[in-house]
């Protein structure tokens, strides 16, 4: 069956004569009939008992028409629903996001690219994922546009850097590194340190400027992020290298800059290379794009 058939099967029962609904369907009768025949003999049972110029639904006919209706309702608003999604001057976009990025640049960008005019029709899903969650989201399509740190070798994805900036070492307030400013990554070698987790996208990083300072260290504890980190490194379980965030000024612990090697984590905005997006979400990436250059100039 087809959505046609399901549709003529709908506009007969509506008005329980063929030439009306043929007219309206703008259809010859003669192939209304047929449509109608075929879908009988395909479902197995007769849709209507024929009454001279009229018809009456039989009995499953009756059931049939109710069901098919509702459904044939929720394809039109599902259809209408999405096309008001991507028009030109309105539009929908899902953003997803690194947690620590739920403070800054991410909602204030968002909320500046609401308020012009030509957006105030736009609609936005805000979604917090680690980088890998955020790259499967990107691949599968529930996501239009991610800001996460870089996870190489995935081609059908494009990674625009948008900023840099430098990862501090933290330790508890009580900590004997606690009266550095500076610090050079080797000096942790004596103490247990916390890591990101695997999923997490600074987990290879942070594992490359350990293997870049030949550090080696004993991996204590693991969390998704910064906060997780923070509250560990501040209950005293061990030190850490972590980006430098707002959130890590909620904790009782010292921020120490890095000096040797210098070690920075890059944000990247990411969206599908090849997937049709609407034009709300190109219209946001030339956004971003625009305010990145004028927000952090690139040297």
């Amino acid at each position: 069956m087809t959505l046609l058939q399901l549709s003529y099967f709908c506009t007969v029962a509506h008005h329980l004569n063929f030439n009306q609904a043929a007219r309206e369907l703008y259809v010859a009768q003669p192939t209304l009939s047929k449509s109608i025949a075929s879908l009988e003999k395909e479902l197995g049972f007769y849709l209507f008992e024929r009454r001279g110029k009229h018809v009456e639904l039989t009995k499953y006919g009756e059931m049939y028409y109710k069901q098919i209706r509702e459904a044939l309702d929720l394809i039109e608003k599902a259809t209408g629903s999405v096309k008001q999604m991507a028009q030109e001057n309105s539009g929908h976009i899902d953003i997803a996001y690194n947690p620590p990025f739920a403070q800054g640049f991410v909602p204030d960008f968002v909320s500046e690219f609401l308020a012009q005019e030509k957006e105030h029709r736009v609609t936005v899903q805000f979604n917090q994922a680690s980088s890998s969650k955020i790259v499967t989201g990107l691949l599968n399509g529930s996501y239009d546009v991610g800001f996460c740190t870089l996870i190489p070798n995935i081609p059908e994805l494009t990674f625009l850097p948008l900023m840099s900036e430098k990862m501090v070492v933290i330790v508890p307030s009580r900590h004997p590194l606690a009266g550095k400013r500076r610090i050079r990554l080797a000096e942790l070698a004596p103490y247990p340190f916390i890591k990101y987790i695997p999923e997490a996208g600074l987990h290879p990083i942070v594992d490359q400027y350990l293997n870049d300072a030949f550090l080696r260290v004993e991996t204590r504890c693991m969390a998704p992020d910064e906060r997780s980190i923070a509250a560990l490194v501040a209950s005293g379980s061990g030190v850490s290298l972590v980006a430098k965030v707002p959130a890590l000024d909620a904790f009782d612990l010292h921020q120490i800059e890095v000096t040797e090697p210098e070690c920075r984590r890059t944000v990247y905005l990411v969206y599908h290379t090849n997937r049709y997006l609407t034009p709300a979400v190109q219209r946001f990436l030339s956004f971003i794009r625009r305010k990145s250059r004028e927000t952090w100039p690139q040297p």
